[in-house]
């Protein structure tokens, strides 16, 4: 009963993550509004928050040999929780930057300790299954993330409706406190490489894999909404919607990957949904827009979703504990590469060489990441 709390208040904590990280680029048109500010200015505030958030996951994954699992699941969430209210009750744009940096510098510290904790919770045969309903939270709160900022933003004003969004971590943060304890078997010790039988993960290899699916999942969908405008001339109220439509399946599509993961192992399961990813990714980079454009939308989205439990339980059972330092780097590296960068390069090309050029920066990625696994099934 205890370690079904552990997974309902990190799934509340990592559902909000993204939920952030996603819904403060949607409140930019009013942020824009409220600090008078420009577009240059604007666009800064949620690339400092993910700029604080892949940096710093580089070395979160250190802190649990010190700190324990649980503690520092408990400072993510309860130090994202007050860093974002810092920013609710000033109108000075700066201390908004310092506050979206400083968030997500607390948000970096969740997934590297919250996985390999949920890990020697769950640990059996379906391991991954319950890693996976852990993931479910990140399309949940991509989905409804942006919905309820923008509802309270409407309701409450910049002042209070990013106060009332930052409770929910502090919430979740003194809840686990309540109704667990850190322990020494939870913690990783420091100096034996976590366990005893634990192997050294391929990080280079995974990273290169990671780099492909996180940019199909992230980094396409900052590009794809101005592809369906500026093509195909589509409604922007309706590209909204089909975007937020694509994502859901990865609610299902997370947890599905942990039993797939739990019954045909990594590798086989990385290889399909890369390929998905790659095919997906293709259509949507050549192909004109019909019904089938969204189903590719969805397809490439649930795909990418569906890849990181597979991912994160395989280091897990790897390295048991020490798959903390392991997932920090890896994750750092891809979303640098991925959500922080690709924006920013798929823009550029579009604006010089159109959207089939911008679009096909992801889909070489896609193609790397999948011959990265074909040419090294053995090593996996």
């Amino acid at each position: 009963m205890r370690r079904g709390w552990v997974l309902s208040l990190t799934w509340v904590s990592w559902f909000w993550s993204h939920g952030t990280r996603v819904g403060v680029p949607a409140l930019t048109p009013f942020i824009r509004q409220h600090f008078s500010a420009s577009t240059a200015e604007t666009a800064a505030v949620p690339g400092l928050l993910n700029t604080g958030f892949y940096v710093s996951t580089f070395f979160s994954g250190l802190l649990p040999a010190r700190a324990g699992f649980r503690n520092v699941v408990v400072l993510a969430a309860v130090g994202s929780g007050l860093a974002l209210m810092l920013a609710s009750f000033s109108d000075n744009i700066w201390l908004l930057y310092i506050s979206m940096a400083l968030t997500g510098l607390f948000l970096s510290l969740h997934l590297p300790s919250a996985i390999p904790w949920l890990g020697q919770l769950y640990k059996g045969a379906r391991q991954g299954f319950y890693i996976g309903v852990h993931e479910s939270a990140a399309p949940s709160g991509q989905t409804l993330g942006p919905v309820i900022l923008s509802l309270l933003y409407v309701a409450l004003s910049h002042t209070y409706s990013l106060a009332v969004w930052a409770v929910i971590p502090l919430i979740a943060g003194i809840a686990l406190v309540l109704v667990s304890r850190e322990t020494a078997t939870l913690k990783v010790e420091r100096g034996d490489g976590g366990t005893a039988v634990a192997r050294r993960a391929p990080v280079a290899l995974l990273t290169a894999v990671t780099v492909a699916n996180l940019v199909g999942n992230l980094g396409v969908v900052a590009i794809i909404p101005l592809h369906l405008v500026d093509s195909f001339g589509l409604d922007k109220a309706y590209v909204a919607f089909l975007v937020g439509l694509s994502r859901a399946l990865g609610i299902v599509g997370q947890p599905v990957g942990g039993i797939l993961h739990d019954k045909y192992g990594f590798t086989k399961v990385a290889i399909a949904v890369t390929a998905l990813n790659f095919a997906s990714n293709a259509y949507l980079a050549f192909a004109p827009y019909t019904l089938a454009y969204p189903l590719a939308m969805t397809l490439q989205a649930t795909a990418t979703a569906m890849y990181f439990p597979i991912l994160y339980s395989y280091i897990v059972r790897l390295q048991g504990p020490a798959a903390s330092k392991s997932l920090g780097r890896i994750m750092s590296v891809a979303g640098i590469v991925g959500p922080t960068t690709t924006p920013i390069l798929a823009g550029f090309l579009a604006e010089n060489l159109g959207y089939t050029a911008a679009l096909s920066y992801p889909l070489v990625l896609a193609g790397v990441g999948l011959a990265t696994l074909l040419l090294n099934v053995r090593r996996l």
